[in-house]
């Protein structure tokens, strides 16, 4: 395999360690590109490993080459999990043969660092590997349905659908979701997450407004041997921790604790370090290349800015202007100046644990630009949509049911938009967009004409699965309680509870309680009130 990025996917690589790594188009031994480690620091490591089946007892072979500290750094092969052989130094282009039995064995290379000193290249190298005889890989391939979603709603009204992630692969499929509101065309706000934090850019209305500060005359610059932590000059709440000092990370990201982190970047939410962290663009940026980093704490103002002035992408360009402004109310800032490549970075924020946070961007592109602004903030959020559960694994020949909530409380009459986002680890199909188009307008009913009285319609259709439409009439502008009821009179949910606009009303049911839990099968009632006047039918969900 001489590593070229078809041929690369078709295995089932899995990277590990402290870094990914990366395929690398300089001096491979054979074709035109080779598999690099990843950018590690002292006491870490980067590992490449696949798992198959060899069908055959015979040889595998490959090519490495090395360039690190002698006696301390190494490249080493593993075969299930035994260390099979290691070198360190300068070691040209070499092959390398080593016996496997028929079964299922893993390979693993991993370049490990010691505890100080990084000598030549500081990587291993590996290529043109020939595996021992296997059986076909096997990996996943995603099925998405539908493949997009339109729904009209009235003011106010909560509507609901599903999305069937399928596998008609022969290995596990793995996905995760994100959520990006649009115009039709380009991003504008998201959120909320768990905590709370909600974002919004300039290109939106009601969006802030991009105000570049230049601190590179004020500014302190930030010595790659100290990288904090550096005072704010107030109190910061994070995530509901108050913090007064911060660290410098220079591929692109700040942490309230975290002093190290890998170059590589990865998607937000992530348990691994940094963690409490601000992500404006982190990439593998090094300004040992070229550019610096700057801080000013600018107390008039109350705000500690961080501004990456011209630091170049790892090893020779190009080059991001941008800053992240932290201000004593507690809401975040990030501004670019100068945007040549996104196509690689991670925008967003990341609570202590790793396991919440706003992700804007990972490895996509196309979205950041000169002269626009991102506000992270605790406040009302602007977002309509929810799908869950927003990550898990389907089965080869499964397939899994997300059930989409479009909430239009709070929205205005209009049209919205957003993508669903799928990242998965089939290899021909990396990422799935759903597109979510949302239309928020006043129903009417036959002829625009009123009904004289209440007219409660009951669910449509009926017997269902999963969902379900309620629609009413109302003769005028009511207040209006829809609950569901179980066969024993308990609570199931509440649908609407508040005032309603006169004529055709729906809303939908997706058989969970309150707590979004699956109910059972079963008979329900539906118990319409609408001024004092009182409806019930029945509806049957059939799981």
């Amino acid at each position: 395999e001489d590593f070229e990025t078809a041929g690369f996917m078709a295995y089932p690589w899995v990277m590990g360690g402290n870094a990914d790594w990366t395929i690398d188009g300089v001096n491979p031994y054979e074709g035109s590109y080779s598999a690099r480690s990843g950018d590690v620091g002292d006491n870490q490591r980067s590992d490449l490993e696949v798992t198959v089946e060899v069908t055959a007892s015979s040889d595998i072979s490959f090519w490495y080459k090395v360039s690190s500290e002698g006696s301390y750094d190494y490249l080493r092969f593993y075969v299930d999990g035994g260390e099979v052989v290691s070198w360190a130094g300068e070691v040209s282009w070499a092959q390398f043969s080593y016996p496997v039995t028929a079964g299922e064995h893993t390979f693993k290379w991993s370049y490990t660092k010691d505890g100080s000193v990084s000598d030549g290249g500081d990587s291993g190298w590996v290529d043109f590997i020939e595996f021992p005889t296997l059986g076909e890989p096997a990996y996943p391939s995603v099925t998405v349905v539908p493949t997009s979603i339109e729904e009209t709603v009235a003011p106010g009204e909560i509507d609901y659908a599903t999305i069937t992630v399928g596998n008609v692969g022969d290995a596990d499929l793995e996905y995760s979701l994100g959520i990006q509101y649009t115009d039709g065309q380009t991003a504008g706000f998201g959120g909320p997450d768990a905590f709370g934090y909600s974002w919004i850019d300039s290109d939106a209305t009601g969006g802030p407004v991009y105000d570049w500060y230049d601190i590179s005359g004020v500014g302190e610059v930030v010595d790659l041997s100290d990288l904090g932590p550096f005072p704010l000059g107030f109190g910061f709440s994070f995530y509901g921790e108050i913090f007064s000092t911060i660290n410098v990370g220079p591929p692109g990201w700040l942490s309230f604790t975290s002093t190290s982190g890998t170059h590589s970047n990865r998607p937000i939410p992530d348990a691994l370090e940094p963690n409490r962290m601000l992500a404006p663009f982190w990439d593998d940026l090094n300004p040992d290349f070229g550019g610096t980093i700057y801080y000013y704490a600018d107390a008039a103002n109350s705000r500690f800015i961080v501004q990456w002035d011209a630091v170049w992408h790892f090893p020779s360009g190009p080059a991001e202007t941008f800053q992240a402004i932290l201000k004593a109310d507690g809401s975040i800032l990030y501004q670019y100046h100068t945007v040549a490549d996104d196509s690689g970075c991670t925008v967003g924020i990341e609570n202590a644990a790793g396991d919440d946070g706003l992700q804007l961007m990972y490895n996509s592109g196309g979205y950041l630009h000169d002269g626009l602004a991102v506000r992270f903030a605790v406040e009302p959020s602007l977002a309509w949509l929810t799908v869950a559960p927003p990550s898990g694994t389907v089965e080869p020949l499964g397939d899994t049911v997300l059930d989409v909530t479009m909430d239009a409380t709070n929205l205005p009459e209009g049209i919205y938009y957003a993508d669903v986002s799928f990242t998965t680890n089939d290899p021909m199909n990396p990422v799935v967009v759903v597109p979510v188009t949302l239309t928020v307008t006043p129903e009417t009913g036959i002829g625009d004409e009123l009904p004289r009285g209440v007219v409660f319609f009951g669910a449509v259709p009926n017997p269902f699965n999963p969902m379900t439409s309620l629609r009413f009439n109302l003769p005028s502008d009511s207040h209006v309680d829809l609950k569901i009821y179980d066969v024993a009179g308990r609570l199931v949910r509440t649908l609407a509870s508040g005032p309603r606009p006169a004529g055709a009303n729906r809303v939908r049911w997706n058989g969970t309680d309150d707590a979004d839990h699956a109910v059972a099968s079963g008979t329900y009632f539906a118990r319409l009130v609408v001024e004092g006047e009182v409806e019930i039918k029945s509806l049957t969900l059939v799981r």
